[in-house]
């Protein structure tokens, strides 16, 4: 993420992520009683080469803190929490303006959510 959008910030001006709070992403549960834990928690601790690797759209790696302290987490970080591009939507978000939201609580929601369906249509028809 941080090399092909973040870096290249002019190309993504109107870059929106849509994604869950780490609260929603922890109490999305892969396979109850097996894995408790959402896709990209199986996937960041589980598939990818180092144990725990940050994942573009979790938020928990956007905390600034020890261990996400890499230079390129905290300049994703940095860009991603820039409240005047608001480039991130964090599920739940149910109130507020026309394209920033979202209910979603399972990462297989987002493509039926109305809200965020509701929340693109906004984005494209802008």
């Amino acid at each position: 993420m941080h090399s092909e959008i973040v870096s290249q910030p002019t190309r993504f001006e109107n870059f929106r992520v849509f994604t869950m709070t780490d609260a929603n992403e922890q109490a999305d549960q892969l396979v109850p009683k097996f894995y408790n834990r959402s896709l990209l928690y199986f996937i960041s601790g589980v598939l990818e080469d180092e144990p725990d690797a940050p994942i573009a759209g979790m938020q928990r790696f956007w905390s600034g803190k020890t261990p996400f302290i890499d230079d390129y987490l905290l300049d994703s970080t940095t860009w991603l929490s820039e409240k005047a591009a608001r480039r991130t939507v964090l599920s739940i978000n149910a109130e507020g303006d026309d394209g920033f939201l979202s209910s979603a609580v399972h990462h297989g929601d987002f493509d039926d959510d109305l809200l965020t369906q509701a929340s693109l249509r906004a984005i494209v028809g802008a």
